[in-house]
């Protein structure tokens, strides 16, 4: 009706289908190709815009976003996500994003190095014990990101790699792997939203309900604990503790401790907003999940990268060399470092974590000559954005010197998108790529990644969820 080309829809389905057996990227491909650069389908009975144009992305993402602020939900979730960030909606979206943005700020960031450090010591030890050796890289790295953000999250001192069976380990996995009953209900929960509800309260959820309610549980007793004997320590689970936002003159509240309660003298110093419990162990809980996948998909790609370029990887250890030598990197020095700012960005285009992102329209709406009416879901698709020959020549060779300085602008706008852009971006960013570069360097200074036998190229990816490969990525280690 609304002259939006596209592909015919099934009942009840509608292209959802389609997407399950073909893949999405393969979909998205071809529809763009058929359709342009903007086309509609259905998921479900729900209708679907999908857009590359980048003015109408700007709009959507940012100059209109107040018509955009959320994210589809299936109603198949439990409430420790509802609770956390990135599935909030509207006004608590926005209440709760002004709470939390400033503690990812540099300042309480550079509090966390320290641990990260710890932890990429950590990994480099493991791997340099491993010397010779195919090892898959997956594995290796999503241990370091458990133990990392296991530390930065919640204060929890971790070995993954050692200690395999600590419940804090082995619960993660399921959660991550998407089981093939799991599949039906998440078919029928995209097609019909409204039953994911009904699914959720007779026991049936795409997440596993025992895994979640153990970080649940964790979650709550350490609040408690730290609230019972006034504990106070540096992580991400103490600052969600500490912060507090004055909602008369809308702005942040530097507050060390956990148990001020806006007083002084015995009167109201401010009108204050903190986050309840189940809020702050849902943004820690959503936090750690964040921080697990898509930082060790990162780290996973990059060392593939290393092993398939040689040249690259000698190009980011002595840029490495020249610029830290010995020195323990930190928040600034690592900042320094910038082949390795073009390096990471090109492996977070040419893999980009999430390779979609969606909107949902609050209100009826019109850009650029295209209407939009309420409810519609708007699909983002990351990953043909990021290989289209239109935003990047020559875009499936593997090119770190396009995002140097003398290439103004290929990350302004909406050409790159592996965090997002505009106010709901990834609000930990900033935190995913100070892990990723000081993990680079610890590992650089002592190994190199090397194309063995077992690696295979080019990769066989499915772009469900977090961007993976069929396969795992195996590349042997050596002593560099």
């Amino acid at each position: 009706r609304l002259g939006i080309p596209g592909p015919t829809p099934l009942p009840i389905v509608g292209n959802l289908l389609e997407q399950f057996i073909r893949g999405i990227e393969k979909t998205d491909e071809e529809w763009i190709r058929k359709y342009g650069k903007v086309f509609g389908y259905y998921s479900g009975y729900r209708p679907v815009i999908a857009i590359t144009d980048t003015e109408i992305l700007k709009s959507v993402l940012v100059k209109d976003f107040q018509n955009f602020t959320d994210r589809p939900q299936s109603g198949n979730l439990p409430n420790l996500l509802l609770n956390g960030l990135f599935f909030m909606k509207g006004r608590t979206w926005k209440r709760t994003r002004n709470i939390i943005t400033p503690t990812f700020s540099g300042g309480k960031l550079k509090n966390l190095i320290p641990i990260i450090n710890k932890c990429a010591e950590t990994l480099v030890n493991n791997l340099s014990d491993r010397q010779g050796e195919n090892v898959d890289v997956r594995k290796v790295f999503t241990h370091f990101t458990m133990d990392a953000i296991a530390s930065t999250a919640f204060g929890i001192d971790i070995d993954s790699q050692k200690q395999p069976d600590d419940p804090f380990v082995k619960n993660l996995e399921p959660i991550f792997k998407i089981r093939r009953l799991a599949r039906i209900p998440i078919i029928l929960t995209a097609a019909i939203p409204p039953l994911g509800k009904l699914l959720y309260k007779v026991g049936i959820s795409t997440w596993p309900t025992d895994s979640v309610r153990f970080y649940e549980e964790t979650g709550k007793a350490l609040i408690k604990e730290r609230r019972n004997r006034k504990m106070s320590k540096i992580d991400f689970l103490q600052m969600l503790m500490n912060a507090e936002f004055d909602e008369t003159k809308e702005e942040y509240i530097h507050n060390e401790s956990t148990f001020s309660n806006g007083m002084a003298n015995g009167k109201p110093t401010h009108i204050t907003s903190k986050l309840s419990d189940d809020e702050i162990n849902g943004q820690a809980f959503v936090f750690f999940l964040a921080g697990y996948e898509t930082t060790s998909s990162l780290l996973r790609y990059a060392s593939y990268i290393l092993a398939l370029h040689p040249d690259i990887d000698e190009k980011v250890y002595e840029e490495i060399q020249q610029t830290l030598g010995q020195d323990e990197p930190d928040y600034e020095n690592i900042g320094n470092l910038k082949y390795m700012d073009q390096f990471v960005n090109e492996v977070l285009r040419f893999y980009p974590p999430i390779p979609r992102l969606s909107r949902v329209a609050n209100e009826d709406i019109t850009i650029q000559g295209l209407t939009i009416p309420k409810g519609t879901l708007i699909h983002v698709p990351i990953w043909s954005i990021h290989h289209s020959e239109e935003n990047y020549s020559n875009p499936d060779t593997f090119e770190p010197e396009r995002f140097s300085p003398d290439k103004k602008g290929i990350m302004e706008g909406v050409t790159f998108l592996p965090f997002g852009t505009g106010p709901r971006h990834c609000i930990g960013m900033r935190l995913a790529l100070v892990e990723a570069k000081i993990a680079l360097v610890y590992m650089l200074r002592r190994i190199r990644f090397v194309k063995s036998e077992k690696t295979k190229v080019p990769l066989d990816l499915v772009h469900f969820g977090i961007l993976r490969p069929k396969t795992p990525i195996e590349v042997r280690v050596e002593a560099r």
